[in-house]
């Protein structure tokens, strides 16, 4: 059975975000993982009411990936609060993921969760390829 990652991200960062969800595709085709993201949801989709919040229902992981676009994004809090409740209710396991710099350690949810890269900063070049995704999946 395959560990379920919805990634809750701001389009803004999504170069970022996708380079990182490459790093995941050796996994995907083991089926190790699967990862839930919007571009996944079909065109036509009531995706606010539905959709999202049952991708993020059904995963294993939530990852935020946080920036100073993702604390301005309506639709990025929206996920942020329903990640808490999981967290809250189920135990499911919310993961930080610094894209950029941004007043994420304000928030107090956000602030009591261990974040990724090390030391709560930003993902520099390089960073997945040596390893954490593999780390987030297996704990």
């Amino acid at each position: 059975m395959s560990v379920k990652i919805f990634i809750s991200y701001t389009h803004s960062d999504g170069t970022t975000v996708k380079n990182v969800i490459d790093t995941f595709a050796p996994m995907e085709r083991i089926k190790e993982v699967e990862i839930l993201w919007d571009r996944d949801i079909k065109a036509g989709s009531d995706f606010w009411n539905e959709d999202i919040p049952k991708m993020m229902d059904e995963s294993d992981i939530i990852c935020l990936f946080l920036s100073t676009a993702y604390l301005a994004s309506e639709s990025c809090i929206k996920e942020k609060e329903i990640a808490e409740k999981l967290r809250k209710e189920k135990g499911l396991v919310v993961i930080p993921i610094i894209v950029g710099d941004s007043p994420w350690q304000d928030d107090p949810f956000l602030k009591k969760l261990l974040a990724l890269p090390t030391d709560g900063h930003a993902i520099k070049s390089g960073y997945w390829e040596s390893g954490p995704c593999r780390s987030l999946i297996r704990g």
